[in-house]
């Protein structure tokens, strides 16, 4: 863990790495030309994981429309270390799918998830961090509204000309955007 010098019969150390959980810590006198070699009992030291805050945001964050693809993001930070691991984004509790975690700086990491498949409607997106070994997990929240696909309807006569009482047969065709049915 570390030495230090000693002054007046004692010596300080200070650590600002040690990992989540129980860690039993000793110290040894290392023996000198008059003093013999002495450990301490051991002294029990817990190590609490620290906290995240997790962000999540869309592409489209005012609205999309059904068939447009959504880029999700999130970001999760931390107080003391990069969160590693992954990411679980639920549809009003229903998976959506998750992404992995790459680290953006010392204290936090992001990733993306895409996605065509929203129905029209308003979805209420959870984006959850379950923590790692030192960080404790946390989720964040964000309403997508989704805008119904516009449509093109065309109508002909099948019977242009047709006469009193006689059946007049019409067809109409409902046209939905570019890949979407």
């Amino acid at each position: 863990m570390g030495t230090c010098d000693l002054s007046a019969g004692a010596c300080s150390i200070i650590r600002t790495d040690l990992t989540a959980g129980v860690r039993s810590i000793t110290a040894t006198y290392l023996q000198d030309t008059d003093f013999s070699t002495s450990t301490s009992a051991a002294v029990s030291v817990t190590v609490a994981k620290a906290v995240t805050r997790t962000t999540l945001t869309s592409s489209l964050a005012t609205g999309s429309t059904y068939g447009q693809t959504v880029r999700l993001t999130v970001v999760v930070d931390s107080t003391t270390a990069t969160p590693v691991g992954s990411v679980a984004i639920a549809d009003g509790g229903v998976a959506l799918g998750s992404c992995a975690l790459v680290t953006r700086d010392a204290t936090s990491a992001t990733c993306d998830l895409t996605t065509a498949t929203l129905a029209a409607g308003s979805h209420p997106l959870t984006a959850t961090f379950a923590g790692d070994a030192n960080l404790v997990g946390s989720s964040g929240a964000f309403t997508q509204p989704v805008a119904q696909a516009a449509t093109s309807t065309a109508l002909v006569s099948l019977s242009p000309t047709t006469a009193w009482r006689q059946t007049a047969r019409f067809r109409a065709t409902v046209t939905a955007p570019a890949g979407l049915a």
